[in-house]
Formats: structure tokens, C-alpha cells, sequence
């Protein structure tokens, strides 16, 4: 130690700064939150892939009320618009008899005549086809009738129809196919049906 030095207290010196220690990022309280949230959604995430908490398959819907019968349209007979249903048509089930080519040919020759003329040569036609005892359509003359109800929609005339036949119940069978066969111009008031006792007979009623 060279002469003139003096040596100090060692308690004198500069102490360095002291360590300080970093801050945790995370807290442990935010790590806990954070793990139970992760395990909360795990735990609803197998309840929902779980097949028991799946929802269950809609019932499905009873039919409508009043409804037991073919739809409108899938009876070309017209038998399900009946009164009382199955057991009338069965009542008169006999097949229709076959129709004569002169009538045909006469129902073919009114297509252009006023739709009164040829609604009668179609009705003479369908009694034909009657006979004493059925209440059944004769399939020929289908595609006759489908036209005539073609030629109600543009007519705005209105027309009355008289059913006839010596057993009230058959005409009010055959009135009622009548009725089923055009049903959209009875529905708009274009067509009137009515059915008693007389005759066999399917006729147009004069004004």
C-alpha cells in the first residue's frame, strides 16, 4: 500500500442494485379459472355428442280430422263423394253397361255445339251406361267428361241437371257421381243437381 493511502471502511461502498425478481405472467388464481372454464367446456361438449341428450324425433303429425277416404281426384268413378260412404257405392256396384257406337258418335259430333246440346247427349250416355242398376261411370266415356268439365270453367251459363230412378237411394247415388265428376262447376254454381224418383234418367233441365 503506497504511502498517503488511505484505506476506507468497507461498509462505505457502493452496493450494487438489488436482483429484482420477474413478475409472474399468470396468477394462480387466473391459472384456476382458466382450467376450470376448459373443464366446464370439455364436460358440455360430451353432453351434447352424448345420444341420450340427443333430441328426440318429431312425432308425426295425426291425420287431419274427417279425412278417411281417397283424395279428391284418385276416384275416377266418383264413388267416395257417395252419400254414406263405402257401403252406398257397394250398394250399386253392378258393372256399367257397354256404350253404343251411335251414341258415341253422337257425342262426338257436339263437341261444337252449345255445351247445354252436348251436356245432354253426354248425360243420355252415362244412363246408358247405368243401366237399371249401377251408379258407375262407363270408362269410355271418361275423356268425354273430362272435356265438358273443361268447357264449364269458360261457360258462365248455369245449368240444372235432373237425377231420376224408380229407388231414391240409386239416384241419389247417381246424382251424387254426377256432382263428383263436376265438381268444380257445382262448386262455382254453374251446375245444379237434383235426384228423385221417376225413371231411370239423366236430363237437363230447361229454364
Amino acid at each position: 500500500m503506497r504511502p498517503g493511502t488511505e484505506v476506507g471502511d468497507p461498509s462505505d461502498a457502493p452496493r450494487p442494485d438489488a436482483v429484482t425478481s420477474p413478475t409472474p405472467v399468470f396468477s394462480s388464481t387466473a391459472v384456476l379459472v382458466i382450467g376450470a372454464l376448459s373443464f366446464a367446456c370439455l364436460v358440455l361438449s360430451v353432453l351434447l355428442l352424448s345420444p341420450d341428450t340427443a333430441p328426440a324425433a318429431e312425432a308425426p303429425l295425426p291425420p287431419a280430422a274427417g279425412v278417411d277416404g281417397p283424395a279428391s281426384g284418385s276416384d275416377p268413378d266418383g264413388e267416395a263423394g257417395i252419400p254414406g260412404g263405402v257401403a252406398a257405392a257397394s250398394s250399386f256396384s253392378a258393372e256399367p253397361q257397354p256404350i253404343p257406337v251411335a251414341l258415341i258418335t253422337r257425342l262426338e259430333a257436339s263437341s261444337d255445339a252449345p255445351l247445354e246440346t252436348e251436356l245432354g247427349h253426354l248425360l243420355d250416355a252415362v244412363q246408358h251406361g247405368f243401366g237399371d242398376e249401377s251408379a258407375r261411370l262407363e270408362p269410355t266415356l271418361r275423356s268425354y267428361v273430362y272435356r265438358m268439365a273443361s268447357r264449364f270453367m269458360w261457360n258462365p251459363d248455369t245449368f240444372r241437371v235432373a237425377v231420376t230412378s224408380p229407388d231414391p237411394t240409386l239416384a241419389a247415388a247417381r246424382g251424387a257421381l254426377v256432382e263428383r265428376l263436376f265438381d268444380d262447376a257445382v262448386e262455382a254454381g254453374r251446375l245444379q243437381v237434383r235426384s228423385g224418383t221417376g225413371p231411370n234418367a239423366l236430363q237437363v233441365l230447361s229454364e
